[in-house]
C-alpha cells in the first residue's frame, strides 16, 4: 500500500464525516459513489484505483 493510497482512503472517510453532520442534513440523501457498501479498506481501495486519476492542468492553480 502506498501513502498516497492511503491519503485518499483517509479522504474518503473524512468527506464522509464532514458530510454526515448536522448543517448538511438538507443536502444529505443515499451515497452514489462510493455508495454506503464501500466501507472496509480494501474496499475504499478498489473503489480508488478504480475512480481515481491525473489530469493535465495547462494553467496554474
Amino acid at each position: 500500500m502506498t501513502s498516497t493510497l492511503a491519503d485518499l482512503r483517509n479522504g474518503v472517510r473524512l468527506t464522509r464525516e464532514v458530510l454526515q453532520q448536522q448543517a448538511f442534513d438538507e443536502f444529505w440523501g443515499d451515497a452514489v459513489s462510493p455508495s454506503d457498501l464501500v466501507q472496509s479498506d480494501a474496499e475504499i481501495d478498489a473503489w480508488v484505483r478504480q475512480h481515481a486519476g491525473t489530469d493535465y492542468h495547462p494553467s496554474s492553480t
